[in-house]
């Protein structure tokens, strides 16, 4: 199901620098299945003005999912007062049932 190209994984101190230069854009939530979610975003390549696609890294060097999507929304909007963006469903559309149905 991953057609899409994988985005360059970049530690917090620098998806921060570029939300904080205002480099960041064309944000999008990407739902891999009901329960992997991630974030990634756009920067213009500074010698060919190219966008570069990112998304962010953990400690250990994976890409950080959120397995709720509120708590990535949440993320977003409170450390980069992402507002807007757009999104992606991979997953394929199949319902996940918990317990309580």
């Amino acid at each position: 199901m991953r057609n899409r190209p994988v985005p360059t994984g970049i530690a917090l101190q620098n998806v921060d620098g570029a939300f904080e230069a205002g480099q960041a854009v064309n944000i999008r939530i990407i739902g891999e299945s009901p329960k992997s979610w991630m974030f990634t975003f756009d920067v213009a390549d500074p010698v060919t003005g190219k966008p570069q696609e990112f998304t962010l890294l953990t400690q250990r060097g994976q890409v950080r999912y959120w397995s709720d999507p509120r708590n990535l929304l949440q993320f977003l909007a409170d450390r980069y007062g992402v507002a807007e963006g757009s999104f992606i469903l991979l997953g394929g559309g199949e319902h996940e049932e918990g317990e309580s149905g």
